[in-house]
């Protein structure tokens, strides 16, 4: 009977139902729960202040101040979006926003109403991937990067109602080096650095429980922990605000440990680390983030290996499968990595070497080359020289291969090698000449090339070139390029096969490309400008309704020279073709 009545008082005690905002009063006390230490929450006194109508989109906040012997010396803390909160035996929100610099620990709740409708509401199904289908190839990488940066500028505004900040859990890096190669991400919360726990054991998630949204494990370990809030069958809301307002997606998701509160003046944060994966991350909306603890979102195999100097590194990692998230994550990751191996403040070569598995598609294999005098020296605005302000050659070939316009591509695994050797070796393109004033059908004549290095004498390189009579008459450009900023001269890729063979095509920093150019009509296609397209097919494309076509630049020949120099920069001189040695005269 004893039991039973323990049994009976412990249920009766348990939350039930939920607390609707049109229901709460000033001055109504309840409780909070949260981990401050360990994997077991604890709670902590809640008094209702005021509910402000309609304070975000849509949704009222419900204001209240907290109270716990570590709140009240380190205010409300980064990690504790999404802290369950109770009065009057039911659920009435989770600890979602609050003000910047605030000295109290006073915070804001997204009701329980939006919170349990967010986690009922069915998926819709919208596919996370797509993509209008009129972007032509050359635009995907700016794009993607552009929606990227303005996923996150709700973030960074400076505002006086914001959500409660992550605890941002990083190994592997320093919080320096993270915030450097992630900004984007590096603003959702303070960074503290934290290994990974091993002998911690969670069974399940539980309301006021340690979560994390973790985005690479491995030799690096970076996650955003928070706190559960509530949970309905497979369904876990947690954070009470956003994470990254992306909608429906898949992102892994993972219970956490959490080693100690860090009280600071900015702000104080928990800090955490990943403990395993279960479930995933379904919906990133207003009101919370849901996860979905039946679901496996997988993640991509990534290895680097170093070598220098006599020694090799080979690191291992898993990283979250996100068309505008995954190829930052693998440049930053390759970054870190070289620094790693190679530290020095001096001349460094780099050699680079990619295999990304797409599904369904043979391995796609390509290199990429540069050379710095400061070696890799993270914590400058530009990344350690001349070549380096660019974005690696990987990060771009998996932006378009994510976010191509027909399909999803499932990522298999990415494998790089790299090499980094003492010396420097950039150079660029300092001018350009013809042997002769003025050139001649049929008669060779030398395009002669001028590269000046960092450090040390330049050095000479030059084309041979015979026009043939189909230049006859004409005013011409000469382009000389470094193979890395030279643009491919094709149509857009319609498929992925044309888009493998575009991104394999692209050429290298250890090439100088020579083009030359006429005078042709623009081509308008489906709203947009194409210059670069084979001369066999130009006719077909100009549009003859056209009253009036700017000039542009036809790329007529090409010639490419391999040399040993890493080089980068363009010059174009221009010249006339003579038809005779008198004309020439």
């Amino acid at each position: 009977m004893l039991q039973v009545l323990m049994m009976t008082m412990l249920l009766s005690a348990a939350p039930s139902g939920i607390l609707k905002t049109s229901e709460l009063k000033p001055g109504m006390k309840g409780y909070g729960l949260t981990v401050f230490a360990g994997t077991k929450p604890v709670k902590f006194d809640v008094e209702v202040i005021s509910v402000m109508p309609k304070a975000m989109l849509n949704q009222d906040l419900i204001l209240v101040r907290c109270k716990h012997p570590i709140l009240k010396h380190a205010g409300v803390i980064a990690g504790m979006s999404g802290s369950p909160i109770y009065i009057n035996g039911k659920f009435a929100g989770g600890l979602g926003y609050g003000y910047g610099f605030s000295k109290d620990p006073i915070a804001m709740l997204t009701p329980a109403e939006d919170i349990v409708k967010t986690i009922k509401r069915p998926l819709r199904g919208v596919n996370p991937w797509g993509m209008a289908k009129n972007q032509s190839v050359a635009s995907y990488f700016g794009k993607t990067r552009a929606a990227s940066a303005a996923m996150f500028a709700a973030r960074t505004k400076t505002r006086s109602i914001v959500p409660l900040q992550m605890a941002l859990s990083v190994s592997g890096m320093t919080p320096g080096v993270f915030s450097a190669l992630f900004p984007a991400f590096a603003k959702l919360g303070p960074v503290m650095p934290a290994g990974t726990v091993a002998n911690a054991v969670v069974k399940d998630y539980e309301p006021g429980g340690a979560v994390g949204i973790w985005l690479v494990r491995g030799d690096i370990n970076l996650q955003a922990i928070g706190t559960v809030t509530h949970i309905i069958g497979n369904r876990i809301a947690v954070f009470s605000h956003p994470f990254l307002t992306m909608g429906e997606t898949l992102l892994p998701a993972g219970h956490a440990f959490i080693h100690t509160v860090i009280a600071r003046q900015s702000s104080s944060m928990k800090l955490g680390a990943l403990l395993k994966p279960s479930g995933a991350l379904i919906k990133d909306e207003q009101a919370t983030v849901v996860i979905d603890k039946s679901m496996n979102p997988g993640a991509i195999p990534m290895t680097v290996e170093v070598a220098s100097k006599g020694e090799k590194f080979k690191y291992n990692f898993e990283i979250a499968q996100n068309r505008f998230l995954t190829p930052n994550y693998i440049n930053g990751i390759v970054r870190i990595a070289l620094a790693r191996s190679q530290q020095n403040l001096t001349d460094l070569t780099y050699t680079i070497n990619y295999e990304f598995k797409m599904k369904g598609l043979k391995p796609i294999t390509f290199t990429d080359y540069f050379s710095s005098s400061r070696g890799l020296s993270l914590g400058y605005a530009f990344w350690g020289g001349l070549a380096n302000a660019y974005a690696l050659r990987g990060e771009i070939a998996m932006n378009l291969l994510m976010n191509n316009p027909w399909k999803r591509m499932a990522v298999e695994s990415v494998k790089v090698k790299a090499m980094v050797v003492t010396g420097l070796n950039s150079y660029r393109i300092k001018s350009v000449k013809t042997s002769a004033p003025l050139v001649r059908i049929g008669k060779a004549f030398r395009v002669d090339v001028t590269l000046k290095p960092e450090v040390g004498e330049e050095v000479q390189k030059s084309f041979s070139v015979t026009l043939p009579e189909s230049f006859r008459g004409n005013r011409i450009w000469i382009q000389v390029t470094g193979g890395r900023e030279m643009s491919i001269d094709e149509a857009n890729p319609e498929n992925i096969d044309q888009l493998v063979n575009y991104i394999s095509k692209s050429i290298d920093s250890h090439n100088l490309v020579l083009t030359i150019k006429t005078p042709s009509p623009a081509i308008g296609i489906d709203g947009k400008m194409v210059r670069h397209v084979p001369l066999s097919v130009l006719d077909t494309l100009v549009r003859t309704s056209e009253s009036e076509k700017p000039a542009v630049m036809q790329t007529q020949m090409s010639k490419t020279l391999r040399i040993p120099e890493i080089v980068m920069g363009r010059t174009i001189i221009e010249t006339t073709v003579k038809q005779s040695e008198n004309e020439a005269r």
